[in-house]
């Protein structure tokens, strides 16, 4: 009896020691998300930097190829040289596309100093464009543009603004290049 009920608790034992204490992988298949704290990934394109992600957590689900971060700062390379960075509350970036969207007091810096300020904005990758139907605040110089959506490029060149406000910092020059 003794003997039988030892075999019964080792059997008991060893069938509780499975696979559930492996570790999590990017490549585990039946994991439906992974998360961690302290997230880095740098984007490459043929072994170039185009882009690095920091954030203070990430999940990841590899299924629905998403990762989706939290309290996130990105940074933009252009032939490995910083050329723009962002900040944001979350955001999520679609591992098939590298399409990002990130939303909450989106902060973006390009090093020229140009800014902009919007609650959400999504990156394009194919199109190479950011894009909000938000409002959006685009400062560049001493000129302040503001408006209801918009489209632009990464360094914040050739920005296309949608319901429209602007102030004009010199007024002076403004007439003067109305004359012309």
């Amino acid at each position: 009896m003794v003997k039988n009920l030892f075999l019964v608790i080792i059997v008991l034992f060893f069938s509780g020691c499975g696979d559930s204490g492996k570790k999590a992988s990017l490549t585990d298949k039946s994991r439906e998300v992974v998360t961690m704290r302290g997230f880095h990934m740098v984007q490459t394109e043929l072994g170039i930097k185009k882009y690095e992600i920091d954030a203070a957590e990430a999940s990841i689900n590899p299924k629905a190829k998403i990762i989706r971060f939290f309290n996130v700062t990105t940074k933009y390379y252009d032939k490995e040289k910083e050329v723009a960075n962002m900040k944001s509350d979350t955001g999520f970036i679609r591992t098939d596309t590298n399409d990002m969207d990130v939303k909450g007091n989106v902060l973006m810096t390009t090093m020229d100093g140009s800014r902009l300020e919007t609650s959400s904005l999504t990156w394009n990758n194919k199109k190479g464009k950011l894009l909000t139907n938000e409002y959006v605040k685009v400062i560049k110089g001493g000129n302040i543009m503001e408006g209801v959506g918009m489209e632009s490029d990464l360094m914040l060149e050739n920005v296309t603004l949608k319901k429209v406000s602007t102030k004009i910092s010199d007024l002076d020059a403004f007439k003067e290049e109305k004359k012309k």
